[in-house]
């Protein structure tokens, strides 16, 4: 499949760190375009990961699990690089500002446009 190509393309050679856009679970009960922050890297954090990850951390409150479903992702742009923190509750207060700064920075009026691209999959979804 063309998409998942370039996700692959996007993850071997994108900058590890904190990038923000929209998601959406495209064939899941909840069809919503949400704001997302995803963590793209090594997760320096926890030494048990030895693989470049991708998790997006979509920013809404879903009433059922969307295992096996396909996900659509447009990355909007970059927060900050990858981190390692000594401290696991430094890590969850960064957790919740890169939330925070992703949503506020996807009100913008371009970026909030990219959440009716013709990639997602149900033109009449919610976005939020």
């Amino acid at each position: 499949e063309p998409q998942e190509k370039d996700v692959l393309d996007f993850a071997r050679s994108c900058e590890a760190g904190i990038y923000y856009g929209w998601a959406q679970v495209s064939n899941g009960s909840d069809r919503g375009i949400y704001k997302t922050a995803m963590s793209v890297g090594w997760n320096p954090t926890f030494p048990d990961v030895k693989a470049k990850t991708m998790e997006p951390w979509i920013l809404h409150d879903y009433a059922d699990d969307f295992y096996d479903c396909e996900l659509r992702l447009i990355i909007c742009g970059f927060v900050r690089p990858e981190a390692k923190f000594a401290d696991f509750k430094d890590l969850i207060v960064a957790i919740r500002e890169d939330g925070e700064f992703c949503r506020e920075t996807l009100d913008d009026e371009a970026l909030a446009a990219l959440a009716k691209d013709p990639f997602f999959i149900a033109k009449d979804a919610e976005v939020a």
